[in-house]
């Protein structure tokens, strides 16, 4: 009981900001701030935990997780293309002091084909490929690392009705 609680928990802040495309976008909401306040030995503590921006049509352009001392812990920022796919998400990582940057390649269909992740200095640290078929289901997935070593493949094989 303890550990689904505890589970629970560690979730809360992600669900608490996943407001819906269609309620940001229909109440036309910018931006949501979430301050946490915690009782310790008596005394309240508030502090910014979180800050999540949004675009026109509903999509999450920034998000910024606080530390209690109103550091950045972590930060992503969202790039998207006409369609709301994803094209580029760029994240901050204040632990590891470390900035990934991917990037997402579409096909004609709208599926991904393509995701290329890149340090700070644009160099290739991993490279996946996806393949489909004309109904649009998943076939293959390669991933290279930055050498363009392959890494693994996966195949895909559906059953149905």
């Amino acid at each position: 009981m303890k550990q689904v609680l505890f589970f629970v928990i560690a979730l809360l802040p992600v669900f608490v900001l996943a407001q819906s495309k269609k309620e940001v976008r229909d109440n036309k909401i910018k931006s949501t701030t979430i301050e946490k306040t915690e009782q310790k030995d008596g005394q309240s503590i508030t502090y910014k935990e979180f800050y999540e921006e949004y675009d026109k049509n509903g999509n999450t352009i920034l998000k910024i997780e606080y530390s209690k001392a109103g550091d950045i812990k972590k930060k992503s920022t969202y790039k998207f293309d006409n369609f709301g796919n994803v094209v580029e998400k760029t994240e901050y990582d204040r632990k590891s002091g470390a900035t990934v940057k991917t990037t997402t390649k579409y096909d004609a269909m709208g599926e991904k084909s393509e995701e290329t992740e890149t340090d700070s200095e644009g160099n290739i640290i991993q490279k996946q490929t996806y393949k489909v078929d004309g109904k649009g289901l998943r076939q293959e997935a390669k991933e290279h690392n930055g050498k363009g070593e392959l890494r693994w493949i996966k195949k895909y094989t559906y059953e149905t009705y």
